[in-house]
């Protein structure tokens, strides 16, 4: 279809493994490769966690991150950061140069 790219799946159900290889072959900016529920804008990255540890995860560019949840500041100029999720657990971080000035009005 001129510049786009089709895929047909005759399946009703998809794999996440080849969601994200589509995703990735299509240029599209992926924070994990674990099997863990994200969902993002611009500024914020919600994590739902499905098999608890360690989650590393990618950002699209150099920032501040902090956990909204727990108030915290998670890292400073960085384009990846680490955080030990229990099993379960929902997560909401924010990214920007905004992000200390946003944990002081937490």
């Amino acid at each position: 279809m001129r510049t786009a790219r089709t895929i047909f799946s005759g399946s009703e159900f998809v794999e996440a493994p080849l969601l994200k290889a589509i995703a990735r072959s299509a240029g599209v900016h992926l924070f994990a490769e674990d099997m863990d529920i994200y969902e993002a804008n611009e500024r914020f990255l919600s994590l739902h966690v499905r098999n608890g540890g360690v989650k590393k995860v990618h950002l699209p560019r150099k920032t501040t991150v902090i956990d909204v949840f727990n108030r915290k500041l998670i890292a400073r100029d960085t384009d990846m950061f680490t955080v030990d999720a229990p099993l379960h657990s929902s997560w909401l971080f924010y990214f920007g140069e905004d992000a200390e000035e946003l944990l002081g009005k937490l």
